[in-house]
């Protein structure tokens, strides 16, 4: 539903209570998908806040890491990807670590990861941790590759 570029301009108090479909680019279909979110007058489009935000600016070691939080920490890959399947479905599994720890980790249903993923990249992870069995886990962490002169631990 959203444009990329689209900036909304109100000038005024008194245009709040106008219905939306006064916007530039929002007409009679566009106004039927912003009512089912509730979105009928222009305070209502302003008003609407995302459900949840993760800070990913602030990161932490894996050693400081709770069963149950999310988190988000650059970490290296320690063993190659390895991936397997169950029932059809498929499983990407690798350990990755930042020095001070390491959790084992899974993505479900995305096998090319196992050609992207190499043993010794970087990434900034994100996702929730889990006790399992002893030891750190994390299934299907949100991603984002570290430059390579980034000043990290690094495995090698």
């Amino acid at each position: 539903m959203a444009q990329k570029g689209c900036v909304l301009i109100v000038l005024g108090c008194e245009n709040m209570d106008k219905p939306i479909t006064e916007l530039k680019g929002i007409g009679k279909k566009r106004s039927a998908e912003f009512k089912k979110l509730n979105i009928e007058k222009i305070s209502d489009l302003i008003e609407f806040y995302p459900r949840m935000y993760e800070n990913r600016t602030v990161s932490q070691t894996i050693s400081e890491f709770e069963d149950g939080n999310t988190y988000t920490f650059p970490a290296y890959i320690l063993t190659e990807p390895r991936l397997s399947y169950i029932n059809k479905k498929s499983l990407v599994n690798a350990r990755i670590g930042d020095g001070t720890g390491s959790v084992y980790v899974t993505w479900f249903n995305q096998p090319y990861l196992a050609d992207i993923l190499k043993k010794g990249d970087g990434y900034l992870f994100t996702g929730k941790i889990r006790e399992t069995g002893g030891r750190l886990t994390c299934a299907s962490p949100y991603r984002e590759k570290l430059p390579p002169e980034d000043e990290l631990y690094s495995p090698n």
